[in-house]
This record gives C-alpha cells, structure tokens and sequence, in this order.
C-alpha cells in the first residue's frame, strides 16, 4: 500500500514547476485582498506605538553606554532617523553645466528582405 506522502511525492513530480501550485486554480486570485485587513494592520501599528517610548530609552542607553562602537552608531543612526527622518539621495536631473537633459532618439527601419 502506498502511504499519502509517497502519494503527494509522486504528484509533484508530474506537474509543471513555473505555475506553482499542485492543481488547476490554486493559489489566491487576482484581485482578491490579502488576510490582514487594513483594521488588522492598524492595530498591530496601535499595539506597537505604545511601546515606542521604551524603545527610544532603550536606543538612548544603547546609544550612551552600548558595548561595541557599532552598537553605539546603530543606535544613534536609529535615533536621528527617528527624529529628523532619513537623508535623503541626492539625484541630479539635469545635464551639463546645470542646463536640460539632452535625449538623442533614433528610428532605424530595416527591410527584412535586404538583410
């Protein structure tokens, strides 16, 4: 007799790998919203922020009295991100000495026949 994971074992290798799944239709469907609701995620998001205060001590200790100098710049990294946001990158838009970009386009037709 043939035990149920010698059964699914064997089923898999009959199936095609690049739609995933073992049957026709699985899987979530298109357009379909995931599980965690937008009130889900907005109570996780309530439940941690009132922690946020121990956190930022903990930072902060870190910070003044951590054991490794890398310890000590993640946590200070972590506080002034908090507190002043993320730098931002720096991208330039625009092209030599200050002025527009400049963008060559080209069209080239090739006859088929020619070739």
């Amino acid at each position: 007799m043939v035990d149920s994971a010698e059964k699914i074992k064997n089923n898999q290798k009959n199936q095609p790998k690049s739609k995933g799944g073992v049957r026709v239709g699985a899987g979530r469907k298109r357009g379909r919203p995931d599980r965690a609701t937008v009130e889900q995620k907005e109570g996780i998001e309530a439940e941690a922020r009132k922690y946020c205060g121990d956190a930022l001590k903990a930072l902060v200790d870190i910070c003044k009295n951590g054991e490794s100098e890398s310890a000590r710049v993640t946590a200070a990294n972590g506080l002034l991100d908090r507190g002043y946001g993320k730098p931002r990158q720096a991208v330039e838009h625009t092209g030599e000495g200050g002025g527009p970009l400049l963008v060559a386009v080209t069209h080239e037709v090739i006859d088929p026949q020619e070739s």
